[in-house]
């Protein structure tokens, strides 16, 4: 069985993880599925030839090395989506989980959606209060504080690319959630809760394994070095 979407597959990976990468590599092949590493920007670097080339936030200096790296490895991939003109990308991060039966649900619920998007974040982040209000759908069309698994277009590249000139790098989902507030990205949120095998097998992060896609405890956060 494949993805009913025919797209470049990106697992972002810091060169300091491999041992992340190896469980990705052993996951994915369990799935039956792919991947192309995309070496992670390391914000605890010196990436100077590459800042001086990118318009930064006023308040680039108040983040995290991780927030750094990570933003800036979201950024590139924007720019490979328009230089190569590559029309959907799916990214993931190195410390994803994916849901039981990934294929047939992902095909389940990206048959169910409309075209006209943005972004489709395979994994979010929510409240429980939140949760509450949107549990009875499969999707909604809200931001979330998450980057862990997402599609992106090259229509929304093109869009973020824009407004990166024009406002500078920053935290990357939180640039995101700004902009779907003011309607200027198109997103899809899937709605699902995990097993609870899968939530105490992979020791899934609260608030941040609705989805598809989870995210694990298994692994250190590098997002706040």
């Amino acid at each position: 069985m494949k993805l009913n979407i025919d797209c470049p597959i990106l697992m972002i990976n810091l060169d300091r993880s491999p041992e992340r990468l190896e469980f990705q590599k052993k996951q994915f092949e369990e799935h039956g599925l792919q991947f192309e590493r995309f070496p992670a920007v390391d914000g605890r670097k010196d990436n100077s030839a590459l800042l001086n080339s990118i318009k930064l936030s006023d308040k680039w200096s108040t983040m995290s090395n991780g927030q750094k790296g990570c933003a800036l490895s979201h950024y590139l991939i924007l720019k490979k989506m328009v230089n190569e003109n590559i029309d959907n990308i799916i990214v993931f991060e190195d410390d994803v989980i994916l849901c039981d039966n990934f294929i047939a649900t992902f095909n389940e619920y990206y048959d169910s959606v409309h075209l006209n998007y943005d972004i489709i974040y395979l994994g979010s982040q929510y409240s429980d209060e939140d949760f509450k209000k949107y549990k009875h759908l499969k999707t909604v069309n809200i931001g979330t504080f998450t980057t862990h698994a997402i599609i992106y277009t090259k229509k929304m590249a093109e869009k973020m690319l824009r407004f990166i000139n024009e406002n500078g790098l920053y935290i990357i989902d939180i640039t995101y959630i700004d902009e779907t507030r003011k309607h200027l990205l198109s997103v899809i949120c899937y709605i699902k809760e995990p097993s609870e095998d899968i939530t105490n097998k992979y020791k899934l992060i609260k608030n941040r394994s609705y989805g598809l896609c989870y995210q694990s405890d298994l692994f250190q956060s590098t997002i706040h070095q």
